[in-house]
């Protein structure tokens, strides 16, 4: 939850819990990918021509690709 809270995501309720607070059709897959699978700041290409981080790269490109939707988008395909 600090980590969605960091992103202006979610914050701390006054009393117990935590509140939304942005809209689901306004978070994207992609920034809930880059927050807890790639943790973003490990991905620059320093080794451009080692063949095992150029294929990561490539996923880490897809991954990206498939995931620029958004949380509201991504909700409503998994519940239909």
């Amino acid at each position: 939850l600090e980590k969605l809270a960091s992103a202006d995501i979610v914050r701390k309720a006054e009393s117990h819990g935590w509140l939304l607070v942005r809209d689901a059709k306004s978070i994207r897959a992609s920034e809930l990918l880059n927050l807890f699978v790639l943790e973003g700041g490990s991905l620059t290409d320093e080794h451009g021509e080692d063949p095992l981080r150029r294929w990561f790269l490539s996923c880490v490109g897809q991954f990206r690709k498939n995931t620029d939707i958004s949380l509201q988008e991504l909700i409503a395909r998994t519940s239909a």
